[in-house]
């Protein structure tokens, strides 16, 4: 246990990436926690975790554009017209980050 809070001292930044893993994977974590836990100990810094989570969404959104891609013909087939709409950002001035701001005071 006292090995664990050592840890997690000297990498606050792991429970970040652990976190967002889990928020992606949901019950699918836990087949993947080894993996994780390594990972999520060699990004030692900001830019490396956010590196890592426009990573992650690269991937997913290469997946799912490929799925797209691959049943196309099927859809067409069926009388379908598969097309991807760009949903717009809430607050485009904002960059995407997985931290959350919470330097923001409540505006009312």
């Amino acid at each position: 246990m006292a090995n664990d809070w050592m840890q997690a001292l000297s990498n606050p930044l792991g429970i970040v990436v652990k976190k967002y893993m889990f928020d992606v994977l949901q019950e699918r974590y836990l087949k993947h926690e080894d993996i994780i836990e390594r990972v999520s100990h060699s990004l030692a810094t900001r830019c490396d975790v956010e590196k890592f989570g426009k990573l992650i969404l690269e991937v997913y959104e290469a997946g799912f554009m490929k799925a797209v891609n691959d049943n196309k013909e099927a859809w067409e087939r069926l009388g379908y017209k598969p097309t991807i709409k760009q949903s717009p950002t809430p607050n485009a001035q904002q960059p995407q980050t997985i931290f959350k701001n919470t330097s923001q005071k409540n505006q009312d």
